[in-house]
């Protein structure tokens, strides 16, 4: 039972039975960005699983996107951030990294990391989360670093690489499977300027410009042919002098000293960018590219930046990553679209579906998944490319110009006069009376006005307990007191083991679809008269058959002269 006492005294009760899920209700879904500056400038950008960093160029780090565990630097956890927020305790940061939920930074050769650090990966010594930039121990003079998502890597000036966290699949190269909660040396490298960690191999790049690798080779990510892993350094062989490194969750891309890409490992959205979707077991040309100035891996996707200042992507598009318009995969390098001057690209975590660049005058330019506000354009849509003349921390219209649009149109007359509005929530001007409305198919909407709900699919929706009869509300229905209205039903994408979405995976999820049918968060406090948001699992007991659906978002409008309800739920009739 949930009991929420009002500032009147009034109570609501909530009963929910959602068949072994418990449903959480009514979580305020944004923060207020207190540090969010038009005017900071941007030297670098990496993007995480949920979330990104930047680097300005007075060496202060910025965070956005979910902060569920503490990877906004800002102390806590809690609501995910819409636009930057600045990293406190850091000093002047020469370098940055992302991990997929953790970050790290180098201050004046000291290496500090923030985040989620089940396996260690913050170097702190414990496996102690930590929701500020924490030193690592026993590290100095630290030159360079690559976070991912189990593990992190080092590189000191006397040119050694170090790795601590996970090391299941023996990406710390050391020799053996045991993990770290503090940096200890690789075996066998000497001479390093360079390293990049992955989801479960890591590689590192020689001042002769050549390349070692470690950890799994299940799809020929280290480039070493006939080995499944190798748990300590190997030189990966046939592979011309290189200036760069990137690594993907499976695959691993160079750039040659002949300013080629050259990519291998698993293939199978195209990520490797050869025509084909399969595994590459031994670097290959990326042939459609010359002249490529930086190589960025993400977990299914790799991007490029030119020469001339063009970024090309390739591999999977399902969130929109890869900036084309579309949310289709590409096993060729395809031109981003929308951008223009262009400096740098961002780096990308190998469990990241975004994809970030730095323009000539210091902004950010964000498209891919963005449900958790990781784009930081102040909204949580997901967008299938660069929006246009992108601000860096804010939007400059409420339409995007490519990707999740979802706006309503709506047309007003004055007399003769004719008039389209588009935005979240558009008003006619004064004088004049709207005459058509037009919506986005996939949106769903509550008539306030005439105190109906609407759905357009045939969902799971909730039976209401009105007094001491059960009412049930169809799409018709005018009538009754509370008004139930389904606004998603379907499957999310989850890191749950069990393959249910989280608590914290329906909160960011459903509050999205709120945002998009109601034009603002959802409120904090339960109120008569409110409409709210109800989310619950109904594929967690034996309906999982009849309604095949991972999470259901729900608006909830209760009549003003009620303070009490009981919702259970359970599936109604088909339409």
């Amino acid at each position: 039972m949930l009991t929420t006492r009002l500032q009147n005294s009034k109570i609501l009760k909530f009963r929910t039975f959602a068949f072994g899920s418990i449903a959480a209700l009514l979580l305020s879904l944004l923060i207020t960005p207190t540090s969010a500056n038009a005017s900071i400038k941007y030297s670098s950008i990496a993007s995480g699983f949920l979330h990104t960093c930047a680097l300005s160029t007075d060496g202060d780090v910025y965070c956005w996107g979910n902060n569920e565990v503490g990877q906004l630097g800002q102390g806590n956890v809690g609501d995910p951030a819409l636009l930057p927020v600045k990293v406190p305790g850091l000093g002047r940061v020469s370098q940055l990294t992302v991990g997929a939920t953790h970050n790290c930074a180098i201050s004046q050769g000291k290496a500090y990391c923030w985040g989620q650090n089940g396996n260690g990966k913050l170097g702190s010594g414990s496996d102690a989360q930590s929701n500020s930039p924490i030193l690592v121990k026993d590290l100095d003079s630290v030159t360079q670093i690559s976070a991912n998502r189990l593990s992190t890597c080092a590189v000191t000036s006397s040119k050694n690489v170090y790795c601590w966290g996970d090391n299941f699949a023996g990406m710390l190269g050391t020799g053996d499977t045991k993990g770290s909660l503090v940096p200890v040396m690789v075996k066998g490298l000497t001479g390093i300027k360079a390293v990049s960690t992955a989801y479960n191999h890591a590689c590192a790049m020689s001042d002769a410009a050549t390349l070692f690798c470690w950890g799994d080779n299940a799809n020929g990510q280290l480039g070493i042919q006939g080995a499944t892993s190798s748990y300590t350094p190997a030189l990966v062989p046939n592979l011309p002098k290189i200036k760069k490194v990137s690594l993907g969750a499976g695959h691993t891309c160079v750039i040659t000293d002949s300013n080629r890409v050259m990519c291998w490992g698993y293939g199978e959205k195209g990520q490797v960018g050869h025509g084909e979707n399969s595994p590459t077991l031994a670097p290959n040309l990326v042939a459609e590219l010359a002249s490529v100035k930086d190589v960025q891996s993400g977990r299914f996707h790799t991007c490029a930046l030119t020469d001339k200042n063009e970024v090309f992507c390739w591999g999977a598009g399902d969130t929109g990553q890869l900036g084309t318009g579309k949310t289709t995969d590409f096993n060729r390098p395809t031109k981003v679209i929308n951008l223009t001057r262009t400096n740098s690209l961002g780096s990308i975590s190998s469990f990241s579906a975004h994809t970030c660049v730095i323009d000539q005058d210091g902004k950010y330019n964000c498209w891919g998944a963005g449900d958790s506000g990781q784009l930081g354009n102040g909204s949580r849509n997901s967008l299938s490319a660069p929006l246009v003349n992108s601000s860096g921390t804010t939007t400059t219209t409420t339409k995007p110009s490519s990707g999740v649009d979802l706006s309503v149109t709506i047309k007003c007359k004055k007399g003769s006069s004719v008039r389209e509005v588009t935005g979240a929530a558009p008003k006619c001007p004064s004088g004049f009376t709207i005459v058509k409305e037009a919506k986005p198919k996939s949106v769903f909407y509550l008539d306030l006005k005439n105190g109906c709900y609407s759905y357009n699919f045939p969902v799971t929706a909730q039976a209401i307990l009105s007094g001491p009869n059960y009412k049930t509300l169809y799409p018709a229905s005018c009538t009754g007191r509370y008004h139930v209205q389904v606004i998603f039903s379907g499957k999310i994408k989850t890191a749950s083991p069990s393959g249910l979405p989280t608590q914290a995976e329906a909160s960011e999820n459903c509050g999205q679809k709120y945002i998009a049918a109601m034009g603002q968060p959802a409120p904090r406090q339960i109120a008569p008269d409110a409409t709210y948001l109800y989310w619950l699992f109904p594929d967690a007991g034996f309906e999982a058959k009849k309604y095949p659906s991972k999470l259901v978002c729900t608006l909830i409008k209760t009549d003003i002269s009620y303070t009490y309800i009981q919702a259970q739920s359970k599936p109604l009739a088909r339409n």
